[in-house]
């Protein structure tokens, strides 16, 4: 687009990070994120929805770390996913990754939002 002199907007944007997401491409997703931030362009709930589908659909994601979890975690309520703050924190640790403090308020937070969890598998 840029080669036609034709800036993307975030619809664009979007649908290209949708687009990624639906070939399981949670890292070329990730791109086009960045590429979107570093233009200045902002994101949307539309836009973070997307990321956080494609990425829990697939477990080749290279660029999550602890505070990218903590993240994920803290806005999958906000964009009305409660249901899958559970499954997060299950490839959370699946990862090896250790959770910090901020995890834990984080899941507290959540429970606090009416988020019924696994009382078998629990928070840990």
């Amino acid at each position: 687009m840029e080669k036609i002199n034709c800036q993307p907007d975030v619809n664009t944007c979007n649908s290209l990070i949708n687009c990624y997401g639906k070939n399981g491409d949670a890292n070329e997703a990730h791109m086009r994120f960045k590429e979107m931030q570093e233009t200045g362009l902002n994101s949307d709930v539309m836009t973070y929805s997307t990321l956080i589908e494609c990425i829990s659909k697939t477990s080749k994601v290279s660029f999550l770390n602890i505070v990218t979890y903590n993240i994920l975690l803290d806005c999958l309520p906000k964009c009305a996913k409660t249901t899958e703050v559970l499954e997060f924190y299950v490839k959370l640790k699946q990862q090896r990754l250790t959770p910090d403090s901020i995890t834990y308020v984080v899941l507290e937070q959540s429970e606090s939002r009416n988020l019924k969890h696994n009382p078998i598998i629990g928070w840990e």
